[in-house]
């Protein structure tokens, strides 16, 4: 079981700091805390934009914006931590297991867009199947889906997905802490 006593941080290149906890009975298992970031197909980031043409001008343009969210954590990341683990957990030894966190059932991803003056936030029920994903389907104005195309035209251009997300459209995840005693913890 993952031990919060037993914690390391790695900051990568970004200067994002990814935590990561040793287990209490295993000390060459490290439980690493997963990162909210969009699912990528092809190394894009996998959007689907639905436009409606109406004759009602008032409507025209209003649609959807679909996409997907997950926690996960690169390869590049464990490695980084891998070459860590000896000078923080000197106890440890190779292999390391790099194990998943446990899902939590009825939890949420919250997705919070600002368009204009405005901060609108979305919620998703999270996913055991696959990798934590949380699928988005976001009903929006003419207004906000230029916003979200603009945003992903600046990002097209060589920022990076990270645009899309430092330009307002921020994700976070909550988590909720099981305690002693909560009917969920087995």
């Amino acid at each position: 079981m993952l031990n919060i006593t037993l914690k390391g941080t790695y900051q990568d290149s970004s200067g994002f700091n990814w935590d990561y906890y040793g287990d209490d009975r295993n000390p060459s298992q490290f439980y690493i805390v997963p990162r909210p970031q969009f699912v990528f197909q092809d190394g894009k980031p996998s959007f689907r934009i639905t436009r409606y043409s109406t004759g009602n001008v008032a409507s025209n343009g209003a649609g959807f914006c679909r996409f997907d969210i997950e926690l996960s954590v690169p390869a590049a990341v464990e490695q980084a931590v891998s070459g860590q683990i000896p000078q923080f957990f000197p106890g440890a030894k190779r292999p390391y297991a790099f194990v998943s966190l446990n899902y939590n059932q009825g939890g949420k991803a919250y997705f919070d867009f600002a368009s204009g003056s405005d901060t609108i936030t979305f919620a998703a029920p999270v996913s055991s199947f696959g990798s934590n994903v949380a699928s988005f389907q976001l009903p929006m104005t003419k207004q906000q889906l230029d916003t979200v195309i603009l945003r992903g035209r600046i990002s097209s251009l060589g920022a990076g997905a990270a645009a899309v997300r430092h330009r307002g459209a921020v994700v976070r995840f909550l988590a909720r802490v099981p305690v002693p005693g909560d009917p969920a913890v087995v």
